[in-house]
């Protein structure tokens, strides 16, 4: 079994952009984080039948803020890692773990980025318009995705070094 490389966590961190795409009420964000998973697991398991059950698994309900689901996705990438490697958890004891990490970076998330990262990027734009310039869009748009699309993007990779201990 090969270990994962740099290659799938920035795979995985491109499609964390679309971990909301296939939203749904019965299983919310669950089959977006499937999808951006499927990296580690197609680098993790060779066997495609074993694949496709550690696919099914994560297919089950799963809700966290977008941005910092990242970090969980790093965080559950490198436990599956180890259950490759015969050490991880089970299914079950994965379920709860994802559980966790959902919800503990929603509460987080949510205080970060919606209500505060946001409003603060949104007065930003608003003060460089009120002087009449055209640049309040931009200033907005670069002060929020400066911050959003970094932890997005680095914490696919931050979140598989520090494991559960990224909370």
């Amino acid at each position: 079994m090969d270990g994962l490389r740099g290659r799938d966590l920035w795979r995985m961190a491109w499609r964390t952009l679309l971990l909301q795409a296939s939203f749904n009420y019965e299983r919310q964000q669950g089959l977006g984080w499937a999808w951006a998973l499927a990296p580690a697991l197609e680098r993790l398991y060779p066997d495609p039948e074993v694949r496709r059950e550690r696919l099914a698994e994560h297919t089950a309900y799963f809700n966290t803020q977008p941005t910092l689901g990242s970090l969980a996705l790093g965080a559950v990438a490198g436990l599956e890692e180890r259950r490759a490697a015969g050490e991880g958890p089970d299914g079950a004891a994965m379920a709860r773990i994802k559980s966790v990490l959902g919800s503990s970076l929603a509460a987080l998330g949510d205080r970060l980025f919606w209500f505060t990262l946001r409003p603060f990027a949104a007065l930003l734009g608003v003060l460089v318009a009120l002087g009449g310039s055209w640049l309040g869009a931009v200033a907005l748009w670069v002060c929020y995705n400066l911050l959003h699309l970094g932890v997005r993007f680095l914490g696919v990779g931050w979140g598989y070094r520090a494991g559960t201990a990224v909370l």
